[in-house]
């Protein structure tokens, strides 16, 4: 991207100030993020949205605003919150959406930088696991009255089990690597789990637990703390959409409480921490008004 096209692009926001500059930002694998700064001194991120990953860009961002707009107007309420740094907040482009479409085909949106924030990667400590789980947790409470009818899949069947499943068999009666006399212990383990794998969903369809507007993606580094390793807001909200809240406790313990990589490939350095688990269980079945 050259600094006339960013221009171009940004200048397309109903932002405060000219750009003055623009630089990669964040460790995203799929949108590609620029942090700006104006001539007003107010910074913002600047994204190009992954459409061969989103493939109904308006839908998606009408799913945001949805949600952003509810999650402000429940804090109203909430007399310690501060919005403009709890919310993420979309920037209205010229033309009243929130997203542009450029020349090309690629599809932007601009929010307003929130300073004074970090996010980790992996979680070290106990504390971290436990505002982990408050931030999380309140994120669901506070969306627990929003109709999910009003929101659509972004990417359908993101942790339907079943569909998974399906992938799998397909795979291993294709066999095209070559590579299942090798993996056989791996499917015997799974399909020994295979019921017990769909029992959310098994659940859902009985009337059990309830559909809810859940975040899909709650990694840590999906939750931005202050310089005191509060929680602050809950970020990446391309996958909210309707789920079970067990999907994003079961999502986050992956993630937060093993002790190497996503993709570490020596196994036995694969570890799971239980005491983050513990401290971010506690986090996100507190009270959830306000952090």
């Amino acid at each position: 991207m050259t600094d006339q096209a960013i221009q171009n692009i940004f200048s397309a926001f109903k932002a405060d100030g000219q750009l003055v500059s623009a630089r990669q930002f964040g460790s995203g694998h799929i949108n590609d993020t620029y942090r700006v700064i104006t001539t007003t001194g107010h910074n913002y991120l600047l994204q190009k949205i992954n459409h061969v990953v989103f493939k109904d860009v308006p839908g998606l961002m009408n799913n945001l605003v949805i949600v952003t707009n509810h999650l402000r107007q429940k804090l109203v309420t909430v007399r310690s919150a501060d919005i403009s740094k709890e919310i993420l907040t979309p920037v209205e482009a010229s033309k009243g959406d929130y997203f542009i479409e450029d020349e090309t085909g690629n599809y932007w949106r601009v929010f307003i930088f929130l300073a004074n924030t970090k996010s980790y990667d992996q979680v070290l400590t106990e504390k971290q696991a436990f505002e982990g789980g408050k931030a999380f947790g309140r994120f669901q409470a506070l969306l627990a009255d929003l109709d999910p009818k009003l929101l659509i899949d972004t990417i359908p069947n993101f942790h339907n089990i079943e569909f998974r499943l399906q992938n799998l068999d397909k795979a291993i009666a294709s066999d095209t690597a070559q590579r299942l006399n090798k993996l056989q212990p791996e499917v015997e383990f799974v399909n020994a789990r295979r019921e017990q794998m769909c029992s959310i969903l098994q659940l859902g369809r009985e009337g059990k637990i309830p559909e809810r507007i859940i975040h899909n993606d709650t990694k840590f580094n999906n939750v931005l703390l202050d310089e005191h390793d509060r929680a602050q807001c809950v970020i990446d909200l391309d996958t909210v959409m309707p789920g079970f809240a067990a999907y994003d406790f079961g999502d986050a313990i992956r993630t937060i409480i093993n002790n190497a990589p996503e993709d570490e490939p020596e196994l036995e350095r694969i570890n799971l921490n239980m005491p983050l688990f513990t401290a971010y269980t506690k986090g996100i079945c507190g009270k959830h008004r306000a952090f």
